[in-house]
């Protein structure tokens, strides 16, 4: 996984993903079943930290390393964490709410070999030291499918964020989609998306499920996008909201078309800017899907028509029963006939 040089195997990731989680079952701290709130941003020891929880039987909530004071402690509390590792970057904002932490007994480690704050606890040395043998598979013997694996946020846009648990069946049904969009095991997927959003973990999590490399940057750079995706041989890249439109508003240049991207997938792109796309940047097949972090049921568009969010196949009726119901954009309220709800 290369983020600015230095690159990783899925043996390193095995590897440090090990020492993580033995520095979480020395510490004493952690129960089954137990969560761990990380606060940082796109870095490789995010991916270590998680899979080292979910190797002990815990999982981890994903804390949007933007936000701070009232905000931060919100999503915190809400969690049910009782430990917090933070980036070193990112101390400041926990030492502003520290006082609150340590008044509810949480433990906090920040991500460096040293620490000098005091009941604050380092983390990188314990890791460098721990051992990075394989743990016994017992010690997450206790979960099932429908055991979080992770807690990831909503926006906010209407209060707090919330939390919304990512179950282990929740990532096995979503690499399936990924697999329904194309994806094979010769595949760069280009992760600029925050790790702490549902499309970026998503990803990542998919990724190691496909078995594929990864590349990861620390937050999206519209104007060094397709130089990424040229250097590290991208053929997959990710999209939400409006990073699409981005793209195309740069200016044009004569290698707009010289990158071997194959495969967009995200949601949120509008007709206009799908059409400009491909248009400007080659054949790359955009595999537009509908979801939402807290929702149970999602599609996926991957016949590529403009403008559709996803196609009703015979899985979706096999194994996830729903019904489309009419909506009446303008009262906000389902459209109904005398027999009840018009589907």
């Amino acid at each position: 996984m290369p983020r600015a040089g230095p690159a990783f195997t899925y043996r390193d990731a095995e590897e440090l993903s090990n020492k993580a989680a033995r520095v979480f079952l020395q510490s004493g701290l952690l129960n089954q079943g137990d969560t761990v709130a990380l606060f940082l941003g796109n870095e490789p020891v995010f991916l270590w930290l998680w899979l080292g929880l979910v190797k002990i039987g815990c999982s981890a909530a994903f804390l949007n390393c933007n936000i701070r004071s009232k905000s931060l402690l919100h999503c915190f509390k809400c969690s049910g964490a009782r430990t917090l590792v933070a980036a070193e970057e990112l101390q400041d904002a926990v030492d502003e709410v520290l006082p609150d932490l340590l008044e509810q007994q949480v433990t906090v480690f920040i991500l460096t070999d040293r620490c000098q704050t005091a009941d604050v606890k380092s983390f990188k040395d314990k890791m460098s030291q721990a051992s990075s043998e394989p743990l016994s598979k017992d010690l997450r013997s206790h979960l099932t499918l429908r055991s979080p694996a992770a807690y990831i946020y909503t926006s906010g846009t209407t209060g707090f964020p919330k939390a919304a648990a990512i179950s282990h069946a929740k990532l096995w049904q979503v690499a399936c989609f990924l697999s329904l969009a194309g994806i094979n095991s010769d595949d760069v997927i280009y992760i600029s998306l925050p790790l702490y959003h549902t499309t970026g973990f998503l990803g990542f999590a998919s990724a190691i499920d496909r078995g594929i490399t990864v590349a990861l940057r620390s937050k999206f750079s519209v104007s060094q996008f397709w130089n990424d995706c040229r250097k590290y041989d991208v053929t997959v890249i990710q999209y939400i909201g409006e990073i699409m439109r981005y793209l195309c508003n740069t200016p044009k240049k004569p290698n707009d078309r010289s990158h071997k991207v194959r495969l967009a997938i995200g949601n949120g792109i509008r007709a206009d800017v799908w059409r400009d796309f491909i248009s400007r940047f080659g054949n790359v097949k955009i595999r537009e899907f509908y979801g939402a972090t807290e929702g149970n049921f999602g599609l996926i568009n991957y016949s590529c028509k403009i403008g559709a969010v996803g196609r009703d196949s015979f899985i979706h009726r096999r194994y996830f029963p729903h019904a489309v119901i009419k909506f009446d954009v303008e009262t906000e309220t389902p459209l109904r006939d005398s027999s009840g709800l018009n589907a």
